[in-house]
């Protein structure tokens, strides 16, 4: 009797982990990694000589050949976005360099081309040619089929949140500029471009944060050519984190600054 209970208890032990280990075997089976890529540049500006360089004909260009050596880097993620930083407001401003910019729309078209997905335009240029230099970069980044982030044309735009999606990972992404060269907004027109203000971003983060599962804050700030970040950019990114964001990727200085990890989790490019 004995015999036949050790028997039967070794049996169910067997049955127990057999069934277990089918179970494991079976969840494992079912969990898949899901991820999602990005790409960031710095900043994509438009000096008199490269249009001049880029002219085909009188008022037409062609910008695709000073991407071609690099446009398979730039096709690989999911999402490549850089810092347009420049207005891109057509032909009826005339084209200029710096210090203030307007650009052929051919640039834009030559940036789709080369794999942008998503650019940036909070940056101390967005106000070069006024308001309507802002609303027509809009206009005219939206029609070459790529998204914008960091000036609207509504308040309704500037309130909305833009959700970069893939393999069902939402990634919220918001832009801020630390100035504008000086010049300022209308109160009426504040909308239409974000300038750093933590409760405006705080506000953000707070209102992304039930869409998304990662919040990307991209700012335009720092000093140019300095090649380490500064008390400001780094008190701020501190504070950015603490809002709620996951990742800072940031330009202005024109030269690499340092990444960090902060909090063990968070990711900064000062640069």
């Amino acid at each position: 009797m004995k015999n036949l209970l050790f028997l039967f208890l070794i049996a169910l032990i067997s049955f127990y982990f057999f069934s277990s280990t089918k179970n494991l075997v079976e969840e494992k089976k079912t969990f898949t990694s899901k991820e999602i890529s990005f790409s960031f540049v710095g900043d994509l500006m438009c000096h008199s000589p490269i249009y001049e360089s880029s002219k085909v004909e009188k008022d037409s260009f062609d910008f695709n050949p000073i991407f071609e050596e690099i446009k398979n880097y730039l096709s690989q993620a999911d999402f490549t976005i850089g810092n347009l930083e420049t207005v891109v407001a057509g032909n009826e401003f005339s084209f200029s360099g710096y210090p203030n910019f307007n650009s052929p729309i051919e640039y834009l078209t030559a940036l789709k081309n080369a794999g942008f997905d998503v650019l940036i335009n909070a940056n101390n240029h967005s106000l070069d040619r006024g308001i309507i230099g802002v609303i027509k970069t809009i206009e005219n980044i939206k029609r070459n089929g790529l998204l914008h982030i960091g000036t609207f044309k509504d308040e309704f735009e500037r309130d909305s949140i833009l959700i970069l999606e893939k393999n069902e990972i939402k990634v919220g992404l918001l832009a801020y500029t630390y100035g504008l060269n000086g010049n300022n907004l209308p109160k009426s027109k504040k909308f239409l471009i974000n300038i750093i203000d933590t409760t405006l971003i705080k506000k953000d983060i707070s209102k992304a944060k039930p869409k998304v599962d990662v919040i990307i804050v991209y700012l335009h700030f720092g000093e140019e050519y300095q090649r380490v970040p500064n008390k400001f950019q780094v008190e701020l990114a501190n504070q950015i984190f603490s809002f709620g964001a996951d990742v800072i990727i940031a330009s202005h200085p024109h030269v690499i600054q340092p990444i960090e990890i902060m909090n063990d989790k968070n990711f900064v490019a000062y640069s």
